[in-house]
């Protein structure tokens, strides 16, 4: 008997042990939230699965190493509503589009519990940075100075809808040149037969409602090259101010043409990258500046997306390119860090920030012409717990570890490519490497 006991002594106790390891194991798992942008959120979740436990079995990528500590979630709120959650250390602006999922059985509603980093497309604003450095702001609640690192760099797709079988259609490939598509989003193409024979349609423009990176990014390429392109368009063709938190859309507000009135536009809003894709896809002849990730050949099966094709644009060179992620990472693998504005630190906020007018046209025969790249917006510091900002370090190092593209990618290139991004270069890796390796600490950028 007492035997017998013992045993069941022993397997009791062994059961009772293994289920206090599985909730401890439970317990020291570090939750981490983040939003923003949603040009990179379908990368960013497939990135973050594959480093951290999944969201959910189906959204795991195969062959990754996991480090089970780590659980990211990721709401693509657009680029605007992410700097202001990051500038105040909240999480309550913006609504989250889906693809890519934010929730799970353990988070199970937006606004997250805590806010650790944010996603942003275009780079923090003096008004960012006020905001963060003020009364009320991120570095009054312990966060120390604000990083911003690039991660991706991705194509700002032309995407259309040929119209309906029915009738003429759009070419399923569509060479436009520089002036042609200045021409359409200033208002002077409005029909397709203006480019296309025998497509008597109208041009429906479809935009973000949303405050968005892409918007910012996309009309910044239009304000540098336009008015080269095209002596109706003025050197402000749109005006600078291309954030937009009231939910009306920013455009056609900034088109400013020279001696012309401005046009009659049909002009229809998408909320996030997914909202765009619905409304190229359900406008016949519509087109719209979106992430290649939403669009063909990228977009999942059963998405409004996934039959868009998007139209080759003529670089800067005159070449007619198509969209795709080495055309991206030719247009950025070149580009080294450097002190912009001579405060001996290599790897602030405004050294990164030069990325993007670098990007603006880029140089070069194989390069795509309206290239973007995205940034995380990090803390030096996460007042709620040192592990957070210690999941960043890890991240990072294995989302941009040296690799040789294209010949030889990272699994995490490989991800992004499958999405239609690219990988930073080689020099630019190893910066923002250096840079989030501050985090916890005060030195360099984190000193500031």
């Amino acid at each position: 008997m007492f035997a017998n006991f013992s045993k069941l002594s022993l397997t009791s106790g062994l059961a009772l042990a293994g289920t206090l390891m599985i909730i401890q194991a439970a317990s020291a798992q570090t939750l981490v939230y983040g939003s923003g942008a949603s040009f990179p959120s379908l990368v960013y979740r497939s990135w973050f699965d594959c480093y951290g436990t999944a969201l959910s079995t189906s959204t795991k990528p195969a062959s990754c190493t996991t480090s089970a500590a780590f659980k990211f979630y990721y709401a693509a709120v657009g680029s605007g509503s992410g700097r202001n959650n990051f500038a105040f250390l909240t999480s309550t602006n913006g609504t989250p589009t889906s693809p890519p999922p934010f929730t799970d059985s353990q988070t199970t509603a937006y606004p997250y519990p805590n806010n650790d980093f944010n996603g942003s497309d275009a780079v923090l604003s003096s008004t960012d940075l006020s905001n963060y450095n003020g009364t009320n702001g991120a570095r009054s609640k312990g966060t120390g100075a604000p990083l911003q690192v690039p991660t991706v760099v991705g194509t700002i797709n032309l995407a259309y809808n040929r119209g309906p079988s029915t009738q003429a259609q759009l070419p399923s490939t569509l060479n436009l040149s520089r002036k042609q598509y200045c021409d359409i989003w200033a208002g002077l193409i409005t029909n397709w037969n203006q480019i296309v024979t025998n497509v008597n349609q109208p041009i429906t423009l479809v935009v973000r409602s949303d405050s968005s990176g892409t918007t910012a990014d996309f009309f910044f390429h239009l304000d540098t090259v336009c008015p080269g392109a095209d002596s109706r368009i003025s050197t402000d063709f749109f005006v600078p101010n291309l954030t937009n938190g009231s939910g009306s859309s920013p455009y056609p507000a900034y088109i400013n043409l020279k001696n012309t009135t401005i046009p009659s536009l049909n002009v229809v809003q998408g909320n996030g990258s997914n909202g765009v894709a619905t409304g190229i896809s359900s406008n016949p002849y519509g087109i719209g500046y979106i992430s290649a990730s939403f669009v063909s050949p990228y977009a999942a099966a059963g998405t409004p997306g996934r039959s868009l094709p998007s139209a080759r644009l003529a670089n800067s060179l005159g070449t007619f390119t198509a969209p795709s992620p080495t055309a991206a990472f030719n247009a950025v693998k070149n580009f080294v860090l450097a002190d912009t504005n001579g405060n001996g630190v290599i790897g602030d906020p405004a050294d990164y920030a030069a990325l993007t007018t670098y990007l603006v046209n880029p140089s070069g025969s194989t390069a795509y012409p309206i290239v973007s790249t995205t940034f995380l917006d990090l803390y030096c510091k996460v007042p709620r717990s040192t592990s957070v900002g210690n999941s960043f370090k890890g991240f990072i190092n294995a989302a941009l570890a040296t690799s040789t593209f294209p010949t030889a990618p990272s699994k995490y290139d490989s991800l992004a490519t499958s999405l239609g991004f690219a990988p930073l270069g080689t020099s630019l890796k190893a910066s923002v490497r250096s840079t989030v390796g501050q985090i916890n600490t005060t030195n360099g950028a984190c000193s500031l």
